[in-house]
């Protein structure tokens, strides 16, 4: 099917509107209204960063770029009888090729962002012991109360979900405090990988370093950074370019969730001797800084900013262990640049995050095809155009997550075979000989060795 591109123009609002009602499973929420303002559209519409698809005199897809207020993605939306044809790699590329001839190097899209799912099952805790039902919060987020009771079958998620979440607290509770409910709800064992690495790092400084180094792993709306002045450490968050009528949320929520990991790895309450925040309005919840965060925060400020004694980022950590730290650092890392690398839409990285989040549910080709609505044969066909294989990314899922459990868990070797889908623990033996050049007991051997060496030497 051949299918025509073309830069949209005042005469297609209409079928705006139509495309973008027929995404029943996006429905506009009550404090999204202003998006559908006729006036706003058009203006975006002047901007020429502004794609539509053609079948024939049908239109069925549109992809709407923006420089206001911020460089972003205003809108992508499909038909749903035309999913899964590449309209929307093909219409979003145009919009990222005309941000790049703006001179912006990176334009910022909620809905394809990456997340781990940690922050939606907090985030409904937490409604919960406030009276609000998870069905009310999980409302229009495309989660639903079962993802969350079985976290297998979806373990990633976007901003524009994670978003939805909060925006559905806020408006049920309306208790503006709702972001340090959250914020300090995420301790580092709702990280994963990324808070046991924190744990282990040396210093805090070390782990500070490791959570702004990964800004996709934990819950982040912000770029994150470190300043010393004089004897006071400096932890800002910056660049908020997400929903305005959750900035509140999402700042308090941030410099929450810093507090508690940061009091986290120090085994102790961190002492922050100044809190400061860039908007202006007096929160209605102002008294609960000082119960939080043990002073008196300061707003119209020109950043965002917790300040805590410098002297305490070079400060050994109680569960510090070095070898371990650095191992489970370079994970994060490959973790990271996996989902920095390509956004949600693009397939290579629909198959990964799947084939991570379960490996054994997920390891046949016609499974994977069935969860992302395509045939075998097409799935087959665009992982070819993307360069890659279904066998090669269940591989290296396969790899990534062995050296994992080797190195962080007692796991029999049998049972990590199991759990990556393996029906045989011979097969996971011969697989792991081939991509490492060691078996796996050796390989856990010459780990547990090196974390000995290096205690003796402590």
């Amino acid at each position: 099917m051949s299918f025509e591109f073309r830069k949209i123009d005042a005469n297609d609002i209409g079928d705006f509107y139509d495309i973008r009602f027929s995404v029943s499973e996006n429905k506009i929420c009550s404090h999204q209204v202003h998006l559908l303002d006729r006036d706003r559209i058009l203006q975006i519409f002047q901007e020429e960063g502004s794609w539509i698809c053609l079948d024939g005199a049908k239109k069925v897809g549109v992809c709407c770029g923006t420089l206001n207020p911020y460089p972003h993605i205003f809108g992508l939306f499909i038909r749903p009888e035309y999913e899964g044809q590449g309209i929307g790699e093909h219409l979003l590329s145009n919009c990222l090729a005309w941000f790049h001839a703006k001179g912006v190097n990176e334009a910022m899209s909620p809905a394809n962002a990456p997340a781990p799912l940690q922050a939606i099952a907090v985030a409904v805790t937490v409604g919960g012991k406030i009276g609000i039902p998870a069905q009310t919060i999980l409302a229009n987020s495309g989660v639903t109360l079962d993802d969350l009771q079985n976290p297998d079958k979806m373990k990633m998620v976007t901003h524009q979900q994670e978003l939805s979440v909060f925006g559905n607290i806020l408006t049920a509770s309306q208790d503006s405090s709702v972001g340090l409910l959250i914020g300090k709800s995420l301790d580092l064992y709702t990280y994963g990988i990324l808070g046991a690495t924190m744990m282990a790092a040396p210093t805090l400084g070390d782990a500070l370093q490791c959570l702004f180094d990964f800004p996709l792993l934990p819950v982040c709306y912000f770029k994150q950074s470190l300043r010393i002045e004089g004897e006071m450490a400096v932890a800002i968050a910056s660049d908020y370019r997400y929903r305005p009528d959750l900035m509140v949320v999402n700042t308090d929520m941030c410099l929450a969730s810093w507090h508690m990991q940061m009091s986290d790895v120090l085994g102790q309450p961190l002492a922050i001797e100044r809190l400061t925040f860039a908007y202006k309005e007096y929160p209605t919840h102002a008294s609960l800084y000082p119960k939080l965060f043990g002073c008196e925060a300061q707003f119209g400020a020109p950043e965002n900013a917790m300040y805590f004694p410098a002297k305490l980022l070079t400060m050994p950590l109680p569960r510090a262990n070095p070898i371990q730290y650095h191992m489970m650092r370079e994970y994060c890392e490959h973790l990271h640049k996996d989902w920095a690398a390509k956004q949600v839409h693009d397939i290579t990285t629909q198959v990964l995050l799947l084939l991570r989040s379960s490996p054994s549910r997920y390891g046949s080709l016609n499974l994977v095809a069935e969860t992302l609505h395509m045939s075998p044969k097409t799935l087959s066909r665009r992982l070819e155009q993307s360069n890659s294989a279904f066998q090669h990314l269940l591989d290296r899922a396969r790899h990534d997550l062995a050296l994992d459990y080797l190195a962080h868990t007692v796991l029999p070797i049998s049972e990590i075979a199991e759990t990556l889908g393996y029906a045989e623990t011979s097969s996971f033996r011969r697989a792991f000989l081939r991509w490492t050049g060691q078996s796996p007991a050796g390989c856990r051997a010459a780990i547990v060795g090196a974390d000995q060496e290096e205690t003796k030497h402590r």
